[in-house]
């Protein structure tokens, strides 16, 4: 039972910190960035991310790919002494997966909204 209330204790404050974290500036982007492309480094997010029209600075990119590793969302991979490429865990894309749904779901509330107002 103690092993039970930690755990799921732990899973809050997990879940509460990943909320904390998509609440900050274009980090749901990103996240979905990650989960899209996979393994990937600041080039090929920002042109992703270019296209779908939310530009993000280099430093914003590797601010919440930092934070994502440390809610052990995503790992960093050294590509050279400056560099690093990200890949979701499984954690991650998970989370991602449910954050991508959500997200299509809430467009597609819009969009029919739009049709019922007009």
């Amino acid at each position: 039972l103690v092993n039970k209330m930690f755990h799921t204790r732990r899973v809050e404050r997990n879940l509460q910190a990943f909320l904390d974290c998509l609440q900050k500036c274009r980090r749901i982007d990103i996240l979905l960035a990650l989960y899209e492309l996979g393994e990937t480094g600041w080039t090929q997010a920002k042109k992703l991310l270019e296209v779908k029209g939310t530009p993000v600075s280099d430093g914003t990119f590797r601010d919440s790919c930092k934070e994502l590793v440390e809610l052990g969302l995503a790992d960093a991979f050294p590509i050279d002494r400056y560099k690093r490429k990200y890949r979701l865990t499984d954690y991650g894309c998970l989370l991602a997966s449910v954050v991508d749904a959500m997200v299509r779901d809430v467009g597609i509330l819009c969009k029919q909204i739009e049709v019922i107002a007009h």
